[in-house]
């Protein structure tokens, strides 16, 4: 038999003890005989140091108990919050998986995603979430729209 939460909280820190991300959740389970637990209704604020800050929301997840991954399944979405004056960045997926030791978000399913009126739709996704870099195995489909007149 295992333990189990609701309105669970989790915090991962750096090598300096600051909080890198913080993971809400409806419920946590644990899973017997796995170091993994199992999280549902997941909301994760993920901030390095001097980076941008990025929300993740998905129905699922398995959050590694050493803090190494997180695997988010179920109309998972992405949103950056950049400071910078660039645009926010949107992507979503059925599933994803959070490095957070790394700064890395993978999926090997369909994406979309969005920049301004800009739209992708591809298969496989690798993101560098401290250099804002997203990297996408295949295109499907591209849409860019034109600005609306204000």
């Amino acid at each position: 038999l295992g333990y189990y939460a609701r309105g669970a909280r989790v915090t991962g820190t750096d090598e300096q003890g600051r909080p890198v991300y913080r993971i809400f959740a409806q419920r946590l389970d644990e899973l017997p005989g796995e170091d993994r637990l199992q999280l549902t209704g997941v909301n994760v604020d993920y901030q390095p140091a001097d980076a941008t800050a990025w929300t993740f929301t998905a129905a699922t997840a398995k959050y590694a108990r050493d803090g190494s991954q997180l695997d988010l399944k179920g109309d998972v979405e992405v949103r950056s919050s950049p400071t910078d004056g660039s645009r926010p960045l949107r992507f979503a997926t059925e599933s994803l998986v959070l490095s957070p030791d790394t700064s890395t978000a993978e999926s090997d399913e369909a994406v979309e995603i969005r920049v301004g009126e800009w739209q992708l739709d591809a298969i496989g996704l690798r993101a560098d979430l401290k250099e804002h870099t997203v990297a996408l195995e295949s295109v499907e489909h591209g849409t860019l729209l034109a600005p609306h007149a204000p």
